[in-house]
């Protein structure tokens, strides 16, 4: 080979060694490109993914707190004597979601929290469990109350969001018998113990029943002699002194669970009362009669009353023996 075909081979040599160069250099470009594309689009789809979560989750906790929310509102407060009754609604965008709450928790704190705002350290639990309504008891009359309300849902351990504070009072006095001779009466009068034995039948300290209300008989003591207790209507032309003057407008019940409305006992008997016992008169409005319900030892009897459905009606109670104590609430 002589000295021109060397130098041309040279030369062939050193442009292929710089297009392999500037190939090498290309490539190396591209690579860094693609790196880059990539780096960024992964960037981008991490970004745009977490946006998208962050944004779900924000709509699902919305949507939970919108749920809860609606689930527990307290929607009215009723005054009853020496007590409020406490109702709360439950709003929810299908039926379903109700039978998914676990328990409504109901808080009471004295005073008016809209008012004066520290006062809400005051609240604390009044009831716990599935009612959507509660009658708060032993409240002073024409003192303000603020009550809310919570629940849980099953499957969860927390509880939502209160409630807007409801604030609310009773004008109404509780319940009370009136002064006898022939009674001992304590605890602001809720209490009655006769002095003697065969005393006359105590009254209420006014007709203080109505619809709408319910009273409890609690019997502090109890002895096996005769007892009763019930309702008698205002205006009649000689309220009864004894059971056995209880005709016309009365609705009572002995010791031994008999029945005796307008002074005609009923087939119907419920259990005994006796020391520890508990007999409820509860009393609605319906078809212009009064519903009278009875309970006595988790057993419920019903009669519809023909009397007027606006009567007032006092309370009353006689025992044959002094050995008897019983309380109203």
């Amino acid at each position: 080979m002589n000295n021109t075909e060397v130098h041309d081979t040279v030369q062939a040599a050193n442009i292929y060694l710089s297009r392999l160069k500037w190939l090498n250099s290309e490539l190396d470009h591209a690579m860094k490109q693609i790196l880059s594309t990539f780096e960024e689009t992964e960037a981008n789809v991490s970004k745009t993914f977490c946006n998208f979560k962050e944004a779900f989750i924000e709509a699902l906790n919305k949507r939970e707190k919108i749920l809860l929310d609606k689930a527990k509102k307290v929607a009215e407060l009723t005054e009853k004597p020496g007590a409020v009754l406490v109702e709360w609604k439950v709003v929810v965008d299908n039926e379903e979601k109700v039978t998914d709450i676990e328990e409504f928790r109901l808080q009471k704190a004295l005073g008016n929290v809209h008012e004066d705002k520290h006062l809400v350290v005051n609240f604390h639990d009044a009831y716990k469990g599935l009612d959507c309504q509660f009658l708060q008891k032993d409240l002073k009359v024409n003192e303000q109350y603020s009550f809310r309300v919570c629940c849980k849902f099953e499957g969860t351990t927390e509880w939502s969001p209160w409630s807007l504070p409801q604030v609310g009072s009773t004008s109404l006095k509780p319940f009370s018998w009136q002064f006898s001779q022939d009674y001992e009466l304590t605890n602001e009068f809720k209490v009655a113990k006769p002095k003697k034995d065969d005393v006359d039948m105590l009254y209420s300290e006014g007709a203080q029943f109505s619809a709408g209300y319910a009273i409890d008989f609690m019997f502090l003591e109890g002895h096996p002699s005769d007892a009763v207790v019930g309702l008698v209507c205002e205006g009649l032309d000689e309220l009864p002194k004894n059971v056995k003057q209880c005709k016309e407008g009365t609705f009572v019940i002995n010791r031994n669970g008999k029945i005796s409305v307008d002074g005609v006992e009923k087939s119907t008997v419920l259990p005994e009362f006796h020391r520890g016992s508990k007999v409820t008169f509860t009393c609605q409005e319906v078809n212009d009669k009064l519903r009278i319900n009875i309970d006595s030892k988790d057993r419920i009897v019903t009669y519809d009353w023909s009397v007027s459905p606006d009567i007032k009606m006092y309370f009353v109670a006689q025992f044959s023996s002094a050995n008897w104590k019983v309380m109203v609430e």
